[in-house]
Order: structure tokens, then sequence, then C-alpha cells
């Protein structure tokens, strides 16, 4: 009787998981969500391969796009492709594809639209029915250092007038902390 009715619980929890899951969907509609998602992923890529390497990227003005599988919160379940000028090292995409899904890392699934164009809702219901029959999503919103240092010039020699040297790390770090606050 005991293990009936644990069996029974476990199997209501697990039903009931399964429906929370993909009855959230991790969906923006913020003109900044590409921003978000380049900032998130410049924090992993920080953390995973560190700021002499991150610096190198930067002061050789790679850029890195990522075509990735998703789940409807938004873990990444695994990198499809990566785009960059340079070759990156082969360990590269399983270094950051593991840093990602074991801190359960989140990005956004992008919409960027006029207010008057989409209806959310629709969208937002679209996106779980496409879940529940894929239970993936591929996304390509992901970018290093994406959109986050279009200014850095610009700040870069506001900064000089002001005797301040404005380095293109320093510059990221302001920006990743300006969206993910």
């Amino acid at each position: 009787m005991f293990i009936m009715r644990n069996i029974v619980i476990i199997s209501w929890l697990w039903i009931g998981f399964n429906f929370y899951s993909f009855s959230q969907v991790n969906v923006s509609f913020d003109s900044d969500c590409m921003k978000y998602n380049s900032a998130i992923i410049s924090k992993a890529m920080i953390e995973t391969f560190g700021e002499d390497s991150i610096k190198k990227l930067l002061d050789n003005n790679i850029q890195i796009v990522f075509i990735s599988s998703v789940d409807s919160l938004g873990h990444i379940l695994d990198i499809i492709k990566i785009n960059s000028r340079q070759k990156l090292e082969n360990n590269f995409v399983n270094m950051i594809e593991n840093y990602l899904v074991i801190n359960e890392v989140r990005f956004f699934i992008c919409y960027q639209q006029d207010a008057s164009d989409i209806n959310k809702c629709k969208v937002i219901d679209y996106e779980r029915k496409q879940f529940k029959k894929s239970h993936s999503r591929l996304i390509g919103s992901i970018a290093f250092p994406g959109e986050l240092m279009n200014l850095y010039e610009y700040e870069k020699e506001k900064a000089k007038v002001q005797n301040i040297c404005l380095s293109k790390y320093d510059y990221l770090l302001l920006q990743m902390n300006k969206y993910l606050r």
C-alpha cells in the first residue's frame, strides 16, 4: 500500500512537472533581447575560458554566433553550429556546451517586432505548441560579443577626453553588467 501510494505520487509529480515545463516558455519581446543573450554567453565564456582568452578574442575582433537547441525554459540542450571568422580550438564547443548545460544557463527566444505587428499571446501559444511537438527549438540569437560592442569606439573616445583608457574588455564588462543586473 505504501509503495503504491508513493508510485502514484511520483507519477503525478512527473506529469505535473512535464506540464509545467511546457507551460513555461522563455520568450522575450524586448528590443534588447539579443543583447541579453550576448551578455549571458559572454559571462559564460569568461567563466569557461578566462579573462585572457576573451581579451584576445575582443582584440582580434572575433565574432562568434551560436546556433543552439534549447528547451522551453531556454536551457541549452546542445550547440548545433558555431560560426566564426577565426578557427576555434577543437574542444571549444565541448567546453562551452558543458558549462552551459551543467550550470543550467537560460537564454531567451527572441521576438523583435512592433507591438502592433504580433499578438504576444499568440506567439507564446505558438511556442508552447512547438515545444509540445518537439521538446526543443533552434535559436540563433546567441552571439559573442554580439551587439554589446556596437558603441565601443564612441565610448572609448568619450573616455579618452576624460583621460580614461577604456579597453574592449572593460567595456564588455560594463555592457554585461548593464544587461545582467
